[in-house]
């Protein structure tokens, strides 16, 4: 594991309180900063991410064939579009933006077995989807076969106790990167500094502790401590937020991992980061904050230089 921390200036930019009111989600497109507000009117603020100027906003809640349907997840895809995953259905929209956002293609998934938590596209027409009955557990889904594999089980599984499916759920919480071909998926887990990488039939490629030994497991159920509370996954880079128990109280640290399993290097920014997305250059950090209205930036050259 490197042992240099580089600190970084994150810059604030003021930005109307119209436009950002409690920001759901953040991506970066190759022209574009989009965020989302799923409590407005109006979904999508749409910023030129190049001199952080507010463009347009975009895109209401209805029935209609530009509309939104309830959705939690908001992810980039090539160039300026993306897609958002539908609340609790198997649904994907793609969606792509230019001097305004359309709705590309809308896709249900034929996926009747549970409840559909969280999807992600993988090559090789799969799915990685989160069942509601495997209570935080993944499974990947071919959608030509029908084929339903599950993923390798939380790796902490059998120190669990008897608990409610709300606690399962948090105790086997992961972020999850996908690399650009669909092929490889990383978990970072929200309660243990661990890391797992898998190819995009289930099987484990590299898994590792990250910063400290995990020794007595049960404690870590316990101490309720959130380590990796999001990961962005951009070019041949994964960046992924990281909270060790020593980190500053009024800080925030990300790390940068390779999709061999490397961990590359580490950086900290001297402010509490919520949400926040990375350039498809890997150059520039973004982030909001649920709290006031600014975009906040920070340029990665010093470190992704080294």
């Amino acid at each position: 594991v490197p042992g240099e921390i580089w600190s970084l200036l994150l810059v604030s930019v003021s930005v109307n309180n119209d436009f950002i009111l409690n920001p759901t989600g953040i991506i970066a497109t190759s022209d574009y900063l989009i965020i989302s507000n799923l409590s407005r009117d109006t979904i999508f603020d749409v910023f030129d991410r190049y001199n952080m100027r507010h463009l347009y906003s975009d895109l209401v809640y209805g029935q209609g064939p530009n509309d939104m349907l309830p959705f939690r997840w908001i992810r980039p895809l090539n160039n300026n579009d993306f897609y958002i995953v539908g609340l609790g259905v198997p649904v994907l929209t793609e969606i792509e933006t230019g001097s305004n956002m359309n709705v590309r293609k809308r896709e249900k998934i034929e996926w009747e077995k549970d409840i559909c938590q969280n999807i992600y596209p993988l090559s090789d027409n799969k799915l990685l989807i989160q069942p509601g009955k495997k209570y935080g557990e993944w499974v990947i889904y071919d959608t030509l076969t029908g084929e339903v594999v599950d993923v390798p089980e939380f790796p902490f599984k059998e120190f669990e106790k008897e608990s409610d499916a709300f606690t399962m759920f948090q105790n086997r919480a992961v972020n999850v990167a996908v690399n650009a071909d669909g092929n490889r998926v990383a978990f970072f887990n929200v309660m243990f500094p661990f890391v797992r990488y898998m190819d995009n039939a289930g099987n484990i490629l590299y898994e590792a502790n990250v910063g400290e030994e995990i020794k007595d497991v049960s404690d870590y159920f316990y101490e309720k401590h959130m380590y990796y509370t999001g990961c962005v996954s951009v070019g041949d880079f994964i960046f992924a937020k990281y909270n060790s128990k020593r980190m500053d109280s009024d800080s925030t640290s990300f790390q940068i991992w390779d999709w061999n399993g490397c961990l590359l290097g580490t950086f900290k920014v001297k402010s509490k980061v919520n949400l926040f997305a990375v350039s498809p250059d890997a150059r520039t950090l973004y982030a909001v904050k649920p709290d006031n209205d600014y975009v906040f930036l920070c340029n990665l050259d010093s470190v992704m230089n080294k």
